[in-house]
């Protein structure tokens, strides 16, 4: 099993974030989040017409390869502390599938899926030296349901922060 790099996730984000930024600012004022917010996993705040709007950024290079997306249940196997997809405080989770596909769920629909999809795919982990990340990888074919928008960079699609009933 090849091990993951607590870093390297780091350095991803950091490479691809500002994509997502730029992406963002064509339509809508962005700001970073605070250090507090960040703790909560929120990394942007959106100024939309009818108000802010909170982001949490996940970028994944292996998506596109697997055709899953990785929603963490487990952040740390050791303590018990449940991951992002349980705990972030984020309207809104972007899932960068780089380079091109951005990923829009809004997280209280991903978290009604959560027993269910626990029913179909088994928690996997990702381990690292210290302990291990879990998480479900769910396919392409089945997030895309609860997709509020999937937006392909490279045709020049913008970016929406309103549910796909609504436009």
């Amino acid at each position: 099993m090849r091990l993951h790099q607590f870093e390297a996730s780091k350095g991803v984000e950091a490479r691809w974030a500002p994509v997502l930024d730029d992406w963002f600012r064509q339509m809508y004022v962005i700001d970073d989040a605070t250090m507090e917010q960040q703790w909560r996993g929120i990394d942007r705040i959106v100024h939309a017409e009818d108000g802010p709007v909170t982001l949490d950024y996940k970028c994944d290079t292996r998506a596109r390869d697997t055709k899953r997306l990785f929603m963490e249940t487990v952040s740390n196997s050791e303590t018990g502390r449940p991951g992002w997809l349980l705990t972030s405080e984020a309207e809104w989770l972007v899932y960068f599938v780089v380079p091109d596909d951005v990923w829009m769920f809004r997280f209280a629909c991903l978290r009604q899926q959560l027993a269910a999809w626990r029913q179909t795919w088994p928690e996997k982990p990702a381990r690292n030296d210290r302990y291990s990340t879990l998480g479900l990888c769910v396919p392409m074919f089945v997030a895309q349901h609860e997709a509020e928008y999937i937006a392909h960079l490279s045709r020049g699609d913008g970016a929406v922060l309103v549910p796909r009933d609504h436009r």
